[in-house]
C-alpha cells in the first residue's frame, strides 16, 4: 500500500490499463520528456535538485522503496511506464489526470487492480523488497 501511495503521490500521473486516446504533438512530447525524466537517474537528479516539491516527492519515493537505490529506480521505471496509459486515458487533459489520481488515492486497491499483470507483479516485488524483515521494529 505504501509503495502504491508513493507511486500516486510522486508521479503527476500513473496508468490504468486500457485503450487510450491519441495525443497531440505537444502532449506526446511532454509525455516523452516526463517518462525520460522518471526513468533516467541523471535527468531525475537534475529535476529533484531544481524543485523543492520534487525533492520532497523523491524522498517519499525513496522511503517507500525501503531506501534501496535499486528498488527506488524500479519504482521510478514503473512510474514512467504506467504514466503513458493514464495520459492517453485522459487524452492528456491535466484536469482528467488529476481526477484519476484523486480517485486512485481514495481507493488504491481498485486502482492497482487495473494494472497489467506485469505491472502488478513488479509493484508487488518492489513492495516486498521495501518491507522490513519479519520481526523488525518500525
Amino acid at each position: 500500500m505504501r509503495i502504491l501511495f508513493a507511486l500516486l503521490v510522486f508521479v503527476p500521473s500513473v496508468a490504468l490499463a486500457g485503450q487510450g486516446k491519441e495525443l497531440d504533438a505537444a502532449s506526446t512530447e511532454a509525455l516523452d520528456k516526463t517518462k525520460k525524466l522518471l526513468a533516467d537517474p541523471k535527468e531525475r537528479e537534475k529535476a529533484v535538485a531544481a524543485d523543492a516539491r520534487a525533492t520532497d516527492a523523491d524522498q517519499n519515493a525513496r522511503q517507500a522503496a525501503g531506501g534501496s537505490e535499486a528498488n527506488t529506480q524500479k519504482l521510478y521505471e514503473l512510474s514512467a511506464e504506467v504514466m503513458d496509459t493514464i495520459t492517453r486515458e485522459s487524452g492528456g487533459d491535466p484536469e482528467k489526470m488529476q481526477s484519476l489520481i484523486a480517485d486512485a488515492l481514495k481507493n488504491p486497491e481498485a486502482f492497482a487492480a487495473k494494472f497489467t499483470p506485469d505491472q502488478k507483479a513488479r509493484l508487488k516485488a518492489i513492495a516486498e523488497k521495501a518491507a522490513p524483515p519479519p520481526g523488525a521494529k518500525p
